[in-house]
């Protein structure tokens, strides 16, 4: 048979077969089994996710500590004296976990001219394929199929548009950097606690992940503001208002000099409020400031992964977990395009495609003719934009015609909205007015806002769904000078709430902010700044990534460290709570271990990392550094009477295909599972 000229090698068998049914539109297959599929210059294999993964530690234990005592498993017993275990970079050892797929692969990768990377479209998927191509030596050409769907049309134009595989080596070293750390951190970690915990009388595994443990913090910490919460009394005073046209309410504005605030400017002195009432019930006043403009509100971006299961949480009640394996089902059945995505934008090479895509979208939704007479497919939102959809894009419906019958419930819910949003880039814009007026009575000033739909241009998409119609408010006819009678002021009774448990919905929007919790003036700026610069990537400036964000609740249910209480009344999410064993671990732990600020700077190093600004050797030094420091302080930690308990049946595993889970399991410590 005649030499090959290209070898494709893609991460999953699905995609790799997606891509040789396109390949074979013009030259036909000659031969194929389970493991590959050739033609007569071409031959597609695959692999099964990571067929590498790093070596356990008793890999290198055994090296280091030839004569150690073994448990009853067999395995070396832990020990503090093996502690730390920091292999170099270039010491950290692969092991091949799925020999089934490997033999073809090194066979057709060594027989062709190019070999073309065909991994997913994110880190992990380029790190899959370049370890492969690692261990096997390979020496020439590697090209790289970028592909965010598995329809035929979106596999056609990544065959059309390979790269030179170099281009992505950081993402690569990025990918490398955090499975490196992951397995340093939760090894070392894992094990010191746990052996600190049983030195202090406590019995049981302490888990320690960086991602997961910084995610227990939120959830402890907000347990504890919780307990802290001291409730406040005020008062909302509020004026109505008759001018010509009719009535309306203003919120009373407070001078800089007030009295009988609260730090919050909140109103607490009633002597004040009665005071206010005297003052301006009855009197006159004219509107002195007034404001009538016309707006423009386009539509909400395509999804992103954490944007789907957060919106999928509160309206459906589906747990991020679920939500993603129904959106990768979607993605397997050819009908969305890949769903690990951090981005909500979207290349200008697809927009070449949405005659098709937007009447198979618009027909799933069954759009009555007013809607669909305003999609107007050659319209570009400012979703469609190359610099921020490099290497992934938004989540959006492909080509592929779905049967809405064949789909689950929760399948077909998942498809619609993600329909809403890429239709939705076609329709005009909502025109609105937005109305401001403030009134003067005396020398107390009341503001009042309103907001008005002219056109309601995408909306029309979504009617009164929750969550999605603004606020409407009409104010009479006025402008400035409008004389307005006050006929008198309102002081409603308030009181402040304490903050509200996390909710799946919740928890998401907070890892993706995790600015906001984090305690360093210096990290929290260096954060804004990632998410600036990186615009709607949310694999950039948060704590966790798509692949893996979803996982981390679950293992800390499985370790006992948090429990879920079921949605009361109208409610959809569930609640989070931390058990008494996680309030006690996370008191106890070194600060830097629960908080996220440590591994909210990993993320901006992995970003520094892919950008080629800083190397995974640079990044490993400073680790061995922190990791020998915070050894120093586990062993100084008072871990009595943690009473961890793991609930029966509880494994701390991920559902559904994780990433990088960094959850510090013993046995697996920062991978991909295949």
């Amino acid at each position: 048979m005649a030499g090959l000229k290209y070898t494709y090698v893609a991460e999953k068998p699905k995609a790799g077969r997606a891509i040789a049914a396109e390949l074979a539109r013009l030259s036909p297959i000659t031969e194929q089994d389970k493991t590959y599929i050739r033609g007569a210059d071409w031959a597609v294999c695959w692999a099964q996710g990571h067929i590498f993964e790093l070596h356990e530690p008793e890999h290198y234990l055994e090296k280091r500590h030839p004569n150690a005592r073994r448990g009853n498993n067999g395995k070396l017993a832990w020990d503090r004296a093996h502690l730390p275990l920091i292999p170099k970079e270039n010491e950290f050892e692969l092991k091949c976990t799925n020999r089934e797929y490997l033999p073809t692969i090194r066979k057709l990768v060594s027989e062709c001219e190019v070999v073309v990377h065909a991994g997913d479209p994110d880190r992990e998927g380029q790190l899959v394929v370049d370890e492969i191509l690692h261990q096997l030596k390979v020496r020439k050409p590697v090209k790289r199929f970028l592909c965010s769907g598995q329809d035929e049309l979106s596999v056609r134009m990544a065959l059309k548009d390979l790269r030179d595989n170099r281009e992505f080596e950081g993402m690569s070293n990025a990918a490398k950097a955090r499975s490196f750390a992951d397995w340093l951190a939760g090894m070392n970690m894992s094990r010191a606690l746990t052996l600190r915990a049983k030195a202090c009388g406590s019995q049981g595994l302490v888990p320690y992940g960086r991602v997961q443990t910084a995610v227990l913090g939120l959830i402890v910490q907000r347990e504890l503001d919780i307990q802290g919460f001291v409730p406040t009394d005020y008062l909302k005073p509020s004026a109505t208002f008759q001018v010509a046209g009719g009535l309306f309410k203003a919120q009373w504005l407070p001078g800089a000099a007030q009295a009988g605030l609260d730090a919050e400017r909140r109103l607490i002195d009633p002597a004040v409020g009665a005071a206010l009432q005297r003052k301006v019930a009855g009197q006159q006043g004219s509107v002195v400031e007034y404001t009538d403009v016309k707006k423009l509100q386009g539509a909400p971006l395509p999804f992103s992964l954490a944007r789907l299961q957060m919106l999928a949480s509160k309206r459906y009640g589906y747990t991020p977990d679920a939500t993603l394996e129904g959106v990768q089902a979607l993605y397997d059945a050819k009908l969305v395009s890949y769903p690990r995505t951090g981005s909500q934008n979207l290349p200008m090479a697809l927009h070449s495609l949405a005659p098709q895509t937007l009447a198979n979208a618009a027909e799933a939704l069954g759009l009555p003719k007013p809607a669909a007479d305003l999609i107007d497919p050659s319209r570009k939102s400012p979703a469609w934009n190359d610099e921020k959809a490099k290497a992934h894009h938004g989540i959006i419906p492909l080509t592929t015609k779905a049967d809405l019958s064949k789909l689950s419930p929760q399948q077909r819910n998942l498809y619609l909205e993600i329909c809403k949003r890429y239709v939705a880039q076609f329709m005009p814009p909502r025109e609105y007015r937005a109305v401001s007026a403030v009134v003067q009575v005396h020398d107390e000033r009341f503001k009042a806002t309103g907001n008005t739909t002219l056109k309601p241009g995408w909306k029309v998409l979504y009617g009164d769904e929750e969550g999605e119609e603004d606020d409407e408010r009409m104010l009479p006819a006025m402008g400035k000078d409008t004389a307005a009678l006050c006929k008198g002021l309102d002081l409603e009774k308030k009181r402040t709430e304490p903050p509200k448990r996390f909710t799946d919905s919740t928890l998401l929007a907070a890892m993706l902010n995790i600015h906001e919790f984090v305690s360093d003036p210096k990290i929290v700026a260096t954060f804004k700044k990632m998410r600036a610069n990186s615009a709607s990537d949310e694999d950039v400036g948060g704590l966790g990534t798509p692949a893996t964000r979803q996982t981390f609740v679950k293992k800390l249910e499985g370790y006992g460290l948090i429990r879920a209480e079921a949605p009361k009344g109208k409610a959809k999410e569930a609640t989070y709570f931390p058990e008494p064993g996680a309030m006690t671990l996370m008191k106890q732990l070194p600060s830097d271990l629960g908080k996220p600020d440590t591994t909210a700077v990993w993320e901006s190093v992995f970003e520094s990392i892919e950008a080629g600004k800083t190397t995974v050797g640079a990044f490993l030094v400073v680790q061995e550094n922190w990791i020998k420091k915070t050894l120093d302080n586990i062993d100084a930690a008072n871990l009595a009477n943690l009473n961890i308990v793991k609930p029966a049946g509880g494994g701390g595993g991920s559902r559904g295909r994780g990433r990088s889970a960094s959850g510090g399991r013993p046995g697996n410590y920062g991978r991909r599972a295949s």
